[in-house]
């Protein structure tokens, strides 16, 4: 059985969750850098208004990819991530924002809706996308979860969300962890270790989760992994979490992702995409 599946439409390269899409009662996908307009390092499905020298680009890529998802343009919802934990509730009024409509000012790097046909998008160049979806109370999260975000918890905090605006129960939550960088490739100084070590104290004897680094100063860890600790702790089913298991910053993987680490910045950026039907 396949945990996710990549497919062309309309000439752009999605990756998609079988338990998201068996599920029922939505729409989500995870972007490839296949099938924009955006030029040089950003070529070419670029998200990011910031790398791109001509917002156009990224608009363009943005209808592009709500047509293929047959999702509405104009009610495409993204916010100014900060790598915190603040989670953005949206709604018919203030979804839209960032695309059809100006930018939230301030910083959210979740959000939650359970209001149908508004597609909420998080953009990653190597931090975790996470996708929430409850079928029982049909409420959806999206999540943006960086190291510092990781060690804040903030896919905790969506959950938590979820449960205090629409009385989701987490256990029914299926929970889905698009590609990002892996333990192999995210190699850290000891005080980031040290921060994260405060929050998952469990990751310092588990080597799935940490793993000496390649030198002795440094520490190899995995953040799709404290990804699932703090989901689990929220008190997600473990079978009801799926991790694809793709790394952004692997050599092998450049032609489909970018890549903030491997390219040293120079690099365009990805989106996660999920939307109530």
């Amino acid at each position: 059985m396949y945990t996710y599946k990549i497919y062309d439409k309309y000439g752009i390269k999605l990756l998609t969750f079988d338990a998201l899409s068996q599920a029922g009662g939505i729409k989500h996908c995870f972007t490839t850098r296949k099938g924009g307009v955006s030029n040089g390092y950003c070529e070419s499905l670029n998200f990011s208004k910031t790398r791109d020298f001509d917002d156009r680009n990224v608009n363009e890529n943005a209808r592009r990819l709500a047509e293929s998802l047959d999702v509405d343009y104009n009610k495409l919802t993204v916010v100014p991530q900060v790598h915190g934990c603040e989670v953005k509730v949206i709604d018919e009024e203030n979804c839209g924002a960032g695309f059809s409509k100006p930018r939230f000012e301030e910083g959210y790097d979740a959000m939650v809706t359970d209001v149908a046909g508004i597609p909420l998008m998080t953009l990653h160049g190597d931090c975790v996308p996470v996708f929430l979806y409850d079928p029982v109370r049909r409420a959806i999260g999206m999540v943006h979860s960086g190291w510092r975000g990781t060690a804040l918890k903030v896919a905790l905090h969506a959950v938590k969300k979820m449960e205090s605006e629409y009385g989701c129960i987490p256990e029914n939550i299926i929970a889905a962890i698009g590609p990002a960088i892996g333990i192999d490739c995210f190699e850290v100084d000891m005080p980031v270790y040290d921060e994260l070590l405060k929050s998952f104290p469990c990751m310092a004897e588990n080597e799935r989760l940490a793993v000496a680094g390649r030198i002795p100063s440094k520490k190899q860890v995995s953040l799709p992994g404290l990804v699932e600790q703090a989901l689990l702790e929220g008190g997600i089913k473990k079978e009801k979490i799926i991790d694809c298991g793709i790394c952004t910053c692997c050599e092998e993987n450049a032609e489909d992702y970018f890549s903030h680490r491997r390219t040293g910045g120079k690099t365009g950026i990805m989106a996660g995409v999920i939307c109530l039907v």
